[in-house]
C-alpha cells in the first residue's frame, strides 16, 4: 500500500503543484498538462501505470459555454501530444498441482517504459479528422526485446457538430481479418450534455467486440459515467468488462479524475490530475 500511495504521489503531486498558479475562471487554454495512476489486479498479478503527459493545441481552445470536458472535442481543435508511461507488473508464485504431482512457477516482476507520440488533425473546413500516433516500448533488462516501436493512423468524418466517426489502422493489419468502426457524439444543446462514444471491432479470429459508453454532465464541471464492452459472435470469447467514471472541474483550469473497471478476475482503478493554461 505505501508503494502505490508513493507512485500516485509521484504521479499526480506535480500537477497539484501547477493549481495555484491558474486563474479561477479562463474562457480559453492552449495547453493541457496531466499526471496519471492507474492499477490492477488479477487472482496472480499486480499491475501499475504512472504516466505524465502534455498537449499543445495549435489554436487557443474556446471552452465558453461548453462541458469543460469536451470543449476541445467540439471546437474541433487540432493538437499534438506527448505521453510517457511506466508499467510495472509482479505476479506471485503458482502452484500447479496435476495428475503428475505438483509444481511450482515462479513469480516474475518486469518494467515497461512506454512513450507515445500523437497528433490530432481537423483539414480543411474541419469536415475530415486524421489521427497520428507513434509508440515505442522500452523493456527491462530481463526481457528478450530491448525495445519496438509501433504505429496506428485513424481516418475519419465530423459531418455534423459533435459528430466524429472514424476507423483506426494498425501496423500490419490485413484489413479482411481486422477491422474497426468507432463513433463518439456530444448532444450538447438544450439543457444537461451527453456524450455517447460506440466501438466496434471486427475480428476474424474470435469474436468481435463491441464497447458503449455514456457520459453524463450534470453541469459544465461535473460528469459521471459509465462503459460497458462485452464479445459478440462466435469464436473464442472475448471478456465483458465495465467501467464506471467521474470527472470534476474545480475551476476552469484544473480537473481531478478517476474511475473503477472490472473485466472478468481483472479490477483495477485510476486517477488523474489535469491542469490548463
Amino acid at each position: 500500500m505505501i508503494k502505490r500511495t508513493s507512485k500516485i504521489t509521484r504521479c499526480i503531486l506535480p500537477a497539484a503543484l501547477l493549481l495555484p498558479t491558474v486563474g479561477a475562471l479562463a474562457d480559453e487554454y492552449q495547453w493541457e498538462l496531466s499526471g496519471h495512476y492507474n492499477q490492477i489486479d488479477t487472482p496472480t498479478t499486480d499491475i501499475d501505470n504512472v504516466s505524465v503527459s502534455g498537449t499543445y493545441y495549435f489554436s487557443p481552445v474556446e471552452t465558453r459555454d461548453h462541458p469543460l470536458a469536451e470543449a476541445a472535442f467540439l471546437e474541433r481543435e487540432s493538437n499534438l501530444s506527448v505521453r510517457h508511461s511506466r508499467i510495472d507488473r509482479s505476479s506471485q508464485d503458482r502452484e500447479i498441482v496435476d495428475d503428475f504431482g505438483s509444481y511450482t512457477i515462479l513469480g516474475t516482476n518486469a518494467t515497461t517504459d512506454r512513450t507515445d507520440i500523437s497528433a490530432e488533425l481537423y483539414v480543411p473546413g474541419d469536415l475530415f479528422y486524421v489521427g497520428l500516433t507513434a509508440r515505442r516500448f522500452d523493456y527491462d533488462s530481463d526481457s528478450p526485446f530491448s525495445s519496438d516501436t509501433t504505429w496506428n493512423a485513424s481516418l475519419g468524418l465530423t459531418p455534423v457538430e459533435g459528430l466524429l466517426v472514424y476507423s483506426t489502422f494498425y501496423e500490419d493489419q490485413e484489413l479482411d481479418e481486422n477491422w474497426n468502426l468507432n463513433a463518439k457524439y456530444v448532444f450538447d444543446h438544450f439543457g444537461p450534455s451527453l456524450a455517447v462514444q460506440a466501438n466496434y471491432d471486427y475480428d476474424d479470429f474470435g469474436q468481435d467486440r463491441l464497447a458503449l459508453a455514456v457520459d453524463y454532465y450534470i453541469d459544465r464541471t461535473l460528469s459521471v459515467g459509465y462503459q460497458r464492452s462485452e464479445g459478440v459472435g462466435s469464436g473464442p470469447k472475448f471478456i465483458n468488462g465495465n467501467q464506471l467514471r467521474i470527472r470534476k472541474f474545480f475551476t476552469d483550469r484544473w480537473s481531478l479524475s478517476g474511475f473503477y473497471q472490472d473485466i472478468g478476475e481483472l479490477d483495477g482503478f485510476g486517477v488523474e490530475a489535469t491542469v490548463r493554461f
